[in-house]
């Protein structure tokens, strides 16, 4: 149940509560029990607000994680490709060492192929990890964002709640005070 819906049932209670006769008629008898049990009902019914904010830092761990998760198989995808580019010359190379009239040229092209993929796997490597780290970074911006615009929110949630719950029993307690005063006044004049 919500905190309004509680809140309509005690301004509900109050209205519909029996008057006190004659000089009193708009005093109403409210049942403590009632009243207790309707504040009690909102102050269960808050923490509904904090459920939000919680879900809301989960959700931004799992973004934060799959990030992750996308940067480490991003390193480990570019790795192996560099594994397989440099597996590939070396195989080229030792394939054109083996041509015994180009000896020397295959040795010198296949150092060059050797060099070039080492170089094309440490670019490609290189690569990945700088986007990797952009992913991840990316993905701490906006939890941070998340959890702090959750924060606001939450914050600001719970201030409202404070504030109109504090005006409603103030003015809960300004009534029976009141009641009171009148009560003790009735008292007297019996006497």
């Amino acid at each position: 149940m919500s905190v309004f819906r509680v809140l309509d049932k005690l301004e509900e209670a109050i209205h519909n509560s029996p008057k006190l006769p004659l000089f009193w008629s708009d005093r109403v008898l409210l049942k403590r029990e009632k009243v207790v049990s309707l504040i009690e009902r909102t102050r269960n019914s808050l923490p509904e607000e904090m459920k939000k904010a919680r879900w809301i830092s989960k959700e931004n761990q799992k973004i934060i994680d799959d990030s992750r998760m996308k940067a480490k198989d991003t390193i480990i995808r570019s790795t192996e490709q560099a594994r397989d580019i440099l597996r590939e010359a070396q195989e080229q190379a030792s394939r054109l060492l083996d041509e015994n009239d180009i000896v020397i040229r295959s040795k010198e092209k296949g150092l060059k192929i050797i060099e070039e993929a080492a170089k094309n796997a440490k670019d490609i490597r290189e690569k990945s990890e700088n986007e990797a780290g952009k992913l991840l970074q990316e993905a701490q911006d906006k939890s941070k964002n998340i959890i702090n615009e959750a924060k606001k929110e939450s914050q600001e949630i719970k201030k409202q709640i404070d504030e109109y719950s504090f005006q409603i029993l103030n003015g809960l307690e300004r009534e029976m005070n009141r009641l009171l005063t009148i009560i003790e006044k009735a008292k007297n004049q019996i006497k």
